[in-house]
Order: C-alpha cells, then structure tokens, then sequence
C-alpha cells in the first residue's frame, strides 16, 4: 500500500469523527450542557485533526473513541428498554436521535478503515488505542464533574462572558 492511500485511510475517519462530534454538541445544545459535551468530544477532536493531517496511527485512537461511544449509545439504549440501568436518565427525543446518530457513525467509523493497513505494528497499534480508549474515559469522567454539568454553572464559576451571554438568553 502506497502513502497516498495509507493518507485517504487516515482521511477516511473524517466522516465518522466529525459527525460523532456534531452529535455530541447537539446533545449538549439540547441539554444546555455544551461546555460538558465539547470536553466530551475533545479526544474525537483530536482524532479528526490528525485524520486530516493523516496520521496514520489515527486508525486505532479513532477505534478506541467509536467503540467508546457505540457502547455509550449501547448502554443508553439498555436503559431505556429498561433491561439495564447504568445510564439512568432522562433522555430527550433529540438526545436518543443523538445516540443513533453517534452510534451509526461509529460502526461506520470502524468500518470505513477495517481493511486499511498501516505499518504501525501489533503492538503500537494497541498501544495507541489504549492510551485513546483511557484518555476518553478519563475526559468523560471529568466531564461528569458538577462544575461541567450545567452550563450556567460553569458560566457563574468560570466566567465566561461569551458564553454566560448565550446561556442567558
């Protein structure tokens, strides 16, 4: 396999990354939690830059991000099936399309570079996707902190006057 086409995989997971990212800032929007979904969506963020810069080793971070949220939409859509109750919540309509949103985009995201190579090797790949995998579910977990749940919160501790402005209206 040629540079080039090494290059157009990497670009491959642009798609993917920038619809998993729009889908978790939709989340936020609806949920007035931006500030929560932006960090959220950082690790994604990442991932897209380096596609377009095409870095090879992006493959296997970007699989460690969309196997992290296929599960989160699995774990969602779990809960309100009620066969699992581990992200309880209420969710809204816009916030369900989301999981189907991210979800999709993830298992297209997988599938868009399954058969794309790169010379990273065994274990440099699964180096990068678990240094990815980790600092997504770290990113997540701080998140979670209170300071980030809500967006006027956030505004009120931080002072954010852009954004303190948008949350007021």
């Amino acid at each position: 396999m040629n540079s080039h086409s090494q290059g157009q995989g990497a670009r491959n997971h642009v798609p993917a990354l920038l619809t998993l990212i729009v889908a978790l800032l939709v989340v936020g929007a609806v949920a007035q939690e931006i500030v929560r979904h932006a960090v959220q969506s950082l690790p994604a963020l990442v991932c897209l830059l380096a596609a377009a810069a095409n870095v090879r080793a992006v493959k296997w971070a970007a699989y460690a991000i969309y196997l992290f949220w296929i599960a989160i939409a699995v774990l969602i859509w779990l809960f309100l099936l009620d066969l699992a109750h581990v992200a309880r919540g209420h969710y809204t309509a816009t916030e369900i399309a989301m999981t189907i949103v991210f979800g999709v985009a993830g298992i297209y995201g997988l599938a868009s570079g399954w058969r794309r190579s790169g010379k990273l090797g065994a274990a440099g790949a699964v180096a990068v996707f678990v240094i990815a995998f980790t600092v997504q579910t770290l990113t997540m977990m701080v998140s979670l902190k209170p300071l980030l749940a809500h967006d006027a919160e956030f505004c009120a501790a931080v002072a954010v006057p852009l954004l303190c402005d948008r949350v007021a209206r």
